[in-house]
């Protein structure tokens, strides 16, 4: 819903969203956002996107605006393209105790801690898929 701008909206699909942080869902918390190219391109063009997750639901919205959940807050980054790294800051370890992981048979994404030093280090690996329906029992006369 937004109400009064009726223009198009380009979307873009990441490959996170509510399973791995509801506080955007839940509350319209505002994180961080930044588009790491994959490669040299050197155009300078920007382009207003609405972000969205990747679960296919009206509440997996990024970029909504602080506080209310439900209305689109188109934010400018440099043209993504295939390949490209979006991040979310400040999401922590409060957000992944809140993630609602496997919905959707999504699995758990990797995390990543930047130490001030910039140093990266991996604190999680992501899921592999059969970890995903590993404890699903499935009864033999379906």
């Amino acid at each position: 819903m937004d109400p009064g701008n009726n223009k198009i909206k380009v979307h873009l699909k990441v490959d996170t969203g509510m399973t791995d942080n509801s506080r955007i869902p839940m509350y319209g918390a505002q994180h961080p956002l930044y588009l790491i190219k994959n490669n040299n391109d050197k155009k300078n063009e920007e382009i207003k996107y609405v972000v969205v997750g990747s679960c296919c639901e009206s509440g997996d919205l990024i970029t909504c605006a602080r506080n209310e959940p439900e209305i689109l807050n188109p934010t400018t980054f440099k043209k993504a393209n295939i390949g490209d790294l979006m991040v979310m800051g400040g999401v922590g370890a409060y957000c992944s105790s809140m993630s609602v992981f496997n919905y959707n048979s999504k699995q758990r994404s990797p995390e990543y801690l930047v130490r001030t030093t910039g140093k990266i280090d991996q604190v999680r690996k992501k899921q592999k898929l059969e970890e995903v329906w590993c404890d699903d029992i499935i009864p033999q006369d379906i």
